[in-house]
């Protein structure tokens, strides 16, 4: 009954579209919040080598449903198989190894030695079929692996098997590759052991393990990088180029030429640049690549030679250089015809016969489009958010702002409804938006949250603060250690800079944010109280020393904070920056709410801040989302999460 309702769905959003929407009138009212709290419709699309298949998640009854489809001869389609995610289990990994056998990974979260973990389990399915084939097998005396899904190489030169990555022995820290048949549940030949404080493992287009990254030293603490020309070369271990103050350094990929691999390098400049590592020698080759502005994203390698095709980077945006002259003549022809759209090519299929793009805009949310290269032809799939396109969503500007000791921080205003330009924009009230992280960064294009609560009539600010990843070595290392401090003040800086210059009424301004973000939230309404009327966090952290008291429960957990802050030595710092030791300065309404089932920040961040913000007789409002993880992934709790966060900010700042 599924496949059927599935394929309607589908058959349904492909006949609306150019037509309905096209020639209806774009309404001036707000959308619904279930309209921005939709699970996008499809997401995930990948075609099956020669084209006869393609898989997607696909939105059904507000679940995602892993689903594969057959185009039939009269152009229509028909779906093959369905997998419907529910509250406890969700598809991680969908693709294709070869044009018969999907790859399947199932998540979920367990619990291991003591921690809350997320796990997962790989299958491998043959379209017709009614059941995955598990591809791992344990006797009665083993424990399953952690996670199954961690694959080195998809192995395009060889498509029945592929490499994947974990711990054989589980009493050791360090992994393995293994080579896995998609075909079968067999027991998988070893083609890398471990080594000692290695973590992650790269392969080369042939499938050679080439280097191998994690921790080493007193808590593994210090980074670790090892590197070799072939399969058959020793293995040279090249920390130093990682160690904590080196230049950025990191390895992207691998040519054809077995001595060079390429890496993004600081050694010159920052933003760092793209260049030819000479292995053998220890050496950094010729610059390949260079952005004055920003930092390089990634790479696009050809699955086949290993030959560079493209580099990505992108201040506004992603941008892309494009290196393949058929590649990049696709992409113009692209442009040409979407002329206001970001173009991101997000996937091609195994024998480079079909490609998958990523269309949108600031005011446009994702559409995909399946370009088949032989005969031309470009497939419309359906929109992420179709109740939208029927809307006028607002426009996003960017800007820069000075913090107080000078440094520049790039943003981006989402414009209250109705608005048309920023500087048309006076006295509005604001909602500040720090992203999370903080090792990340926004960019100006379509936002879910941004742009529902411009729809309510708020102006929006995000801000790259320092810290943020996109601008070079020495603007993310202005970060280290100031989480609280100079990264809670360029937040500060910025709602100066709209007061200032007229843009946001000081009287109603809210903070809003997630996981780093809800820290910053938090942050803002303890260590400048008269500066918000409210804040808001989701899954926000409130005690950075119990933060850090967790992190040794995880590999690598220790170098994953050590830009947060030294457990015993930095305590002062770490208690003067928890807001939950900070509740007796907030002065405003707070909302909390925070997934119980979050495995990134413990709930528990959440209950301590609402029992010392009680505890102070502060005004405070807390909401758990059963089953809620960190991402909002299940659509009853992003409805909940935009309609409580509605309500909040009309009682304070509407």
């Amino acid at each position: 009954m599924i496949k059927r309702s599935i394929v309607a769905l589908l058959a349904c959003a492909f006949a609306q579209m150019g037509g309905a929407a096209a020639s209806d009138a774009v309404k001036a009212d707000a959308p619904p919040a279930a309209h921005f709290a939709r699970l996008p419709f499809i997401k995930q699309v990948r075609v099956a080598p020669g084209g006869k298949y393609f898989s997607a998640k696909v939105s059904y009854e507000n679940r995602y449903v892993a689903s594969v489809f057959r185009f039939t001869d009269g152009g229509g389609i028909e779906s093959v198989f369905t997998l419907k995610e529910d509250d406890e289990r969700w598809v991680r990994v969908l693709d294709w190894a070869n044009p018969d056998r999907l790859i399947i990974s199932i998540g979920f979260n367990a619990n291991r030695y003591g921690a809350d973990t997320v796990e997962s389990r790989l299958f491998a399915l043959t379209p017709g079929e009614e059941k995955p084939d598990p591809l791992f097998r344990y006797d009665k005396y083993e424990a399953p692996q952690q996670f199954e899904d961690e694959i080195v190489s998809w192995l395009r030169r060889d498509p029945d098997h592929i490499l994947l990555s974990y711990r054989k022995d589980q009493s050791k820290r360090s992994p393995g590759v293994y080579k896995a048949r998609v075909d079968a549940q067999r027991r998988h030949g070893m083609v890398q052991t471990p080594v000692r404080g290695v973590l992650g493992w790269q392969a080369d287009v042939n499938g050679a393990i080439r280097s191998g990254f994690g921790f080493r030293g007193r808590n593994e603490s210090e980074a670790r990088l090892i590197v070799r020309s072939g399969s058959d070369e020793k293995w040279r271990d090249i920390s130093h180029r990682v160690r904590e103050n080196a230049p950025y350094f990191v390895i992207r990929g691998f040519s054809e030429d077995p001595n060079i691999a390429y890496v993004v390098s600081g050694h010159e400049f920052d933003p760092p640049a793209l260049y030819a590592y000479e292995i053998a020698a220890d050496s950094i080759g010729r610059m390949l690549f260079r952005s004055e502005t920003s930092e390089i994203a990634g790479i696009l390698l050809d699955p086949e030679s290993g030959v560079l095709r493209g580099v990505a980077y992108g201040r506004e945006g992603e941008n892309v250089e494009w290196l393949d002259p058929a590649l990049k003549s696709e992409i113009r022809g692209l442009e040409r015809q979407f002329p206001d759209r970001s173009i991101s090519l997000v996937g091609e299929s195994g024998d480079g016969a079909f490609s998958v793009y990523d269309v949108s805009g600031v005011t446009a949310p994702p559409t995909y489009y399946v370009y088949d290269r032989k005969v031309r032809r470009l497939i419309e799939l359906p929109p992420s958010y179709p109740e939208l396109a029927s809307y006028s969503l607002s426009p996003v500007e960017s800007v820069d702002y000075s913090a107080r000791d000078g440094l520049s921080i790039p943003a981006y205003v989402t414009l209250p409804n109705g608005a048309a330009t920023l500087g048309d924009t006076r006295n509005a009230p604001f909602v500040i938006l720090p992203h999370g992280g903080p090792a990340a960064r926004d960019y100006r294009r379509f936002d879910y949250w941004a742009q529902f609560l411009a729809s309510r009539g708020y102006g929006v600010l995000q801000m790259n603060f320092r810290g943020s990843t996109g601008y070079g070595a020495e603007f993310r290392q202005a970060g280290d250690r100031e989480w609280g401090q100079a990264m809670q003040d360029d937040i500060t800086d910025g709602v100066k800079w709209l007061i200032e210059r007229g843009f946001a009424d000081p009287n109603r301004i809210a903070i809003l944010g997630g996981s780093y973000g809800g820290y910053a939230a938090l942050m803002g309404a303890a260590k400048t109280p008269d500066l918000y009327q409210c804040a808001i966090s989701f899954a926000g952290v409130s005690d950075l020393q119990d933060l850090l008291s967790r992190a040794d429960d995880y590999i690598g957990g220790r170098a994953g904070t050590r830009h947060i802050g030294n457990l015993w030595k930095d305590r002062k710092m770490l208690r003067a920056n928890s807001p939950a030791r900070l509740a007796e300065n907030v002065q405003a309404p707070v909302l909390l709410i925070h997934g119980e089932d979050d495995r990134v920040v413990d709930v528990k961040q959440s209950r301590e801040m609402r029992r010392e913000l009680r505890r102070a007789d502060k005004d405070v409002t807390y909401i758990e989302l059963p089953k809620g993880d960190h991402y909002l992934s299940l659509y009853g709790n992003r409805l909940r999460f935009l309609q409580e966060t509605e309500t909040f900010l009309a009682g304070c700042i509407g």
